[in-house]
């Protein structure tokens, strides 16, 4: 290295730390600390992000989570304060400045106007009036959804909760919300924070949050940013999403809500309970009064689902019949029947916090969430590519000689788990405020017991018909042989036990100075450390052999399975497979090297420890704010894993140990505008940048390598891991524009976005190049090229009797985003759609609310995108999701101010979720029925 070049850094970090001093302290001495808290007319319920304005000093501050505010430096003098929170009148009051402190107490909004005080706390406006006011507040490009927002709705969870967010749509699993896909990036490029802390994924292969683990009733709001600032986790190439928790402090006094549910699933036929009950309590400890806040909350839901699912293996090839027509048919069709769905949910939450005199806060946040989901799925598999061709007729085919069902079952019950532990506070003194925390977060998933059970059935003529519909229809051409249990034989059976663990340890301290630089001006630094570790270890016996005598269905049969998709004939019985496994004493003949490819190749620890530092600012011009800076992260890497190389010359795969590490630095520069064109219109601009790690199975040192002898000729095929790949990195640009009517509740904003992302992962065949020049087909993940992300987002939402007297009682929230996406992949002609993102997403909410009554109508339109891309070189493997289109309803009566009852309707209209390749063949189609919700609810 140059030794002058080396010199110079140290001169150049002491001029950045002079420089940075010298600006901390180039404030004049403070005379006074002006501070307050916003509320309603009782003074009761504070309002967060209302914005507050000393009008002679041109100062601004946004007020918390419990309508607290404060103005530190402030001489001595008479001064304009105005309050402005949408959906009321602007606030103005006269103050008067002297001494070292100026408390103005409760600052109370609406008083002075009839009906408005209850509008901005209880029912519908209330929710959309907080989020407003806290979007309006913030200096990033921010969406939230409120506390009274959350449930509104028939959302069964926080994924579901945030499915109304203009630019957001979700991903199903069994119906069910399960991930958040933010202006088309993938769930696994997000960053998810449950109180500001980082919370680790349960599963082993990605990095994105089960988000349908965490029930909506443990929240106080949920903040979506889809830009960052230099002390935010650089994580975020979709958005950053922060689920706050409750606190005793956001309520004036002590609070109890219980609520109690039954619903009903036209599928499964069976009822699910739900109960969950919050509060808070308020205590006064030591000289302060009503200085110690406790609040909980407690969930328990056991849902009852059933789904009709159809789906295809191997993609649509071409086929020549035996009578000389042609066609496409798919290698399999199988025919499944989720018999038993149950998934059980409980969690736990408790928040304390602590008013450790004046300047000091202390807090501690606590959740616990389980997720136990249990099924039972039958399948008959109707194998078409070990046959002939034999004719086509009614959009299908028929085939034979080696053309079969098999039957196959698989019984599942797998636990997710989160714990989160947040220890922190936040002291202030002066212009200083200095905030700081200890986190200890970790998640889990336990499948103990899996049985993966296959009959193979004995060759007979199958086929199908009506593959241009949205569900072929599957047949056998006798189908006494195919209702007869005694033509099927277990073929395979697989027991799995299964564990992934993954925990992270967060410790963060920020340093902020509020100073004079000839106008309101705060400098802020601060570190942050995460520290993870994830493990997998899979743990399964593959049996292939079951005793001198085969075993037949006729042995294990169950009745009564019905599918719409044609005849589905005997089942497998649970109770009589798990039966013969005990009978057996450990007695069938172990497939010893599927059992060590499957157990020794499947486990994993990657330790990943990222460092990170931040220097940022930000300065008030007049109508205009600017935040930037610059972040940096360290990350360093250690992954552990397995190659397995399968030789048919040998007995047993050969198991190879793996270790891998590497370290590298990122410099991210930020920078937010907000500037106030006048008092109703906000333009926002944004330049930012974000890092983002691959998932983890992809950077596993992992390898599957199968080798096949024909005399001097050997083939080579395998599917590796890369823990060299280089992370996700996204230079972004944002721009919005808002406009908050005047004394009204309403907001319409437009955003534009565009996005360059370079080293996205794709998996490849390389084989034939490289590493892999004597391999027939390896599969590897690997970094493309650049992708490039674009869109424009729209946003409407309105009181309606502002507009109009005769509309009072109306709400409307709509918006629409349009979006663009392109990939230049290697080994791909052209460019490829970004998997999950959709050209077109919107979402309407009618509401209606007055004397008690609150009905809500909801759609979500998702439109079509790409969900997987099976093979890099044939594009017609690409499968694509089909426009969904889902409607829920909502209404619920309110008898006083305690008691409520509801009534929710979720998928209406019963949209079944559909998957086809780009021919339009199916791929997949599941179907769940409508869900009916029945509760009350009381808060005390």
């Amino acid at each position: 290295m140059n030794r002058s070049v080396a010199a110079r850094r140290p001169r150049r970090r002491v001029l950045c730390l002079s420089v940075v001093l010298a600006l901390a302290c180039a404030a004049p001495a403070f005379a006074a600390t002006v501070s307050g808290r916003v509320t309603d007319a009782s003074g009761d319920v504070g309002f967060k992000g209302a914005r507050v304005r000393l009008v002679e000093l041109g100062r601004d501050a946004a007020t918390g989570r419990d309508g607290r505010f404060s103005f530190d430096g402030v001489a001595p003098g008479r001064y304009e304060l105005t309050v402005e929170y949408v959906g009321a009148p602007p606030h103005r009051q006269t103050i008067e400045v002297g001494g070292d402190e100026a408390n103005l107490g409760l600052v109370r909004v609406g008083a002075d106007v009839a009906r408005l005080d209850n509008i901005l706390v209880v029912g519908q406006a209330a929710g959309q009036a907080s989020a407003i006011n806290q979007q309006r507040a913030a200096d990033t490009i921010r969406n939230v959804v409120s506390a009274d927002a959350i449930g509104q709705l028939p959302d069964q969870n926080v994924t579901e909760a945030l499915q109304r967010i203009p630019g957001v749509s979700i991903t199903r699993d069994q119906g069910e919300g399960r991930y958040v896909v933010v202006r088309g990036v993938d769930p696994n490029l997000n960053a998810v924070s449950i109180g500001g802390v980082r919370v680790p994924g349960p599963e082993g292969d990605g990095r994105q949050i089960q988000l349908d683990v965490v029930p909506s009733e443990l929240l106080a709001a949920i903040d979506v940013d889809k830009t960052v600032t230099p002390d935010m986790d650089a994580d975020a190439l979709g958005g950053s999403i922060d689920i706050k928790t409750v606190s005793a402090f956001d309520r004036a006094g002590d609070s109890l809500k219980v609520k109690v549910e039954g619903g009903w699933n036209d599928n499964a036929e069976k009822g699910s309970p739900k109960a969950s009950v919050g509060g808070t309590r308020l205590f006064s400890v030591g000289d302060g009064e009503r200085n110690f806040g406790v609040a909980f909350a407690a969930n328990f839901n056991r849902r009852h689902l059933a789904t009709d699912n159809v789906e295809t293996d191997g993609g649509w090839s071409e086929y020549e019949a035996a009578d000389g027509s042609t066609g496409l048919a798919p290698e399999t069709i199988e025919q499944r029947a989720y018999t038993s769905i149950t998934r059980t949910r409980e969690a736990y939450a408790l928040n304390l916090d602590y008013q450790a005199g004046d300047t000091t806060t202390l807090y501690l946040r606590t959740l616990y969430s389980a997720f136990k989901d249990q099924e039972e799925r039958q399948a008959n598999a109707y194998v078409f590519d070990d046959g002939e061709a034999l004719s086509s007729a009614n959009g299908g085919a028929l085939f034979g000689d080696g053309a079969r069902i098999d039957k196959t079952l698989k019984l599942r019950s797998e636990t997710a788990r989160i714990r989160s532990y947040d220890f922190g506070g936040r002291t202030e003194t002066g212009p200083w405020a200095l905030d700081y925390g200890v986190a200890f977060s970790s998640s889990d998933e336990h499948e103990p017991d899996r049985i993966d059970a296959t009959f193979e059935g004995e060759e007979t003529d199958v086929g199908f018909a009506g593959a241009s519909h949205p569900t072929p229809f599957l047949y056998a051409r006798d189908p006494s042989f195919a209702a007869d249990a005694g033509n099927y034989t277990l073929d395979e059976l697989t027991i799995e036990r299964n564990y992934t663990h993954d925990e992270e340890r967060q410790f963060r301290v920020n340093v902020r100075r509020e100073f004079d630089a000839g106008a309101p001006a705060w400098i802020k630094f601060g570190a942050k450390a995460r520290h993870r570790e994830k493990s997998g270890d899979t743990n399964a016996s593959t049996y292939e052999g079951f005793g001198d005598d085969d075993v037949t269905l006729a042995q294990l049969a169950r009745a009564g399975i019905v599918s719409p998709f044609g005849a589905f004939g005997p089942g497998i019985a649970p109770r009589g497979l798990r039966d013969l496994i005990r009978a057996s004493g450990g007695g069938f003949e172990l497939d010893e090297a599927a059992t060590l490819e499957d157990s020794r190749g499947g486990d994993f620890t990657l330790r990943e420890n990222v460092d990170a530092t931040y220097l940022m600012g930000g300065v008030d011009l007049g109508d205009a704010r600017l935040v930037g800076g610059v972040r940096g992260e360290r990350t360093r890497f250690r992954a552990l894993g397995n190659r397995v190389l399968i030789d048919d010359d040998a007995d047993l795969p050969t198991i190879v140990p793996q270790t891998f590490s590497r370290s590298y630095t990122d410099w991210l520069p930020n920078l937010n505008l907000r500037y106030a064109l006048d008092d109703e219109w906000l333009l926002r601009a944004a330049y930012t940048q974000n890092v983002v790690r691959a998932n983890f199975a992809d950077l596993a040192p992992a390898a599957v390598v199968e080798i096949e002898h024909d005399g001097d000729e050997i083939e080579r095929q395998g599917e590796f891991g890369n823990p060299a790949l280089d992370p996700y990195r996204s230079r972004n640009l944002d721009v919005s524009i808002e406009w908050y009517p005047d004394d009204a509740l309403g907001v319409f904003t437009v955003g534009a976005y565009a996005k360059r992302i370079r080293d996205f992962v794709v998996r490849a065949d390389l084989a034939g190049s490289g590493d892999y020049a004597d391999y027939d087909e390896a599969i590897v993940p690997i970094n493309g090229d650049t992708a490039k992300l674009s869109g424009i987002e729209f946003g409407w939402t309105r009181r309606l009797g502002d507009v109009a007297p005769w509309l009072d009682g109306l709400l409307i929230s709509a918006n629409a985003s349009f979006s663009h996406s392109e990939a230049q992949l290697a080994g791909r002609d052209g460019d490829l759609q970004l998997p999950n993102q959709s050209d077109r997403n919107a979402n309407l909410v009618l509401g209606y609310e007055r004397r008690g009554l609150d009905l809500r109508l909801a759609a979500a339109y998702i439109g079509k995108r790409l969900v997987r891309v099976d093979h890099i070189a044939d594009e017609s493997l690409d499968v694509f999701e089909a426009p969904h289109f889902q409607v829920d309803f909502t209404a619920k009566y309110r008898f006083d101010p305690q008691w409520q009852a509801y009534l929710d309707v979720a998928n209406v209209t019963d949209r079944p979720l559909r998957e086809a390749y780009r021919n339009g063949l199916l791929s997949r189609y599941e179907r769940y029925g409508r869900t009916v919700q029945v509760g009350v609810e009381a808060e005390f």
